[in-house]
């Protein structure tokens, strides 16, 4: 028997078993059915629209960069201090 033919009577069998199934399921010829519930839920219904931080105003920056030590003040150490002579690469400056 060919493949193709094999796979028709395959098919075909499917079908006539599947037909029980389907006429056992609700519809329209089938009012006293019951159908379960559907939970409608959109997508949207958490949904905050995008709001742009609240920024502070640049005194206050401007304090609490000073309270910390100035820019590098978040850093831990106001000044930077490099690790050893061999990092000083000569660029005029003074140690």
């Amino acid at each position: 028997m060919p493949v193709q033919l094999r796979r028709v009577h395959v098919c075909t069998l499917l079908l006539i078993l599947s037909t029980p199934v389907m006429a056992a399921a609700p519809g329209p010829e089938r009012p006293e059915a019951t159908v379960p519930t559907v939970d409608d839920r959109s997508a949207f219904t958490d949904y905050l629209p995008f709001r742009p931080p609240e920024l502070a105003g640049w005194r206050e920056v401007n304090d609490t960069a000073r309270e910390l030590g100035g820019h590098l003040g978040h850093m831990g150490t106001a000044s930077p201090q490099p690790s050893s002579p061999e990092h000083q690469h000569g660029h005029g400056g003074t140690p």
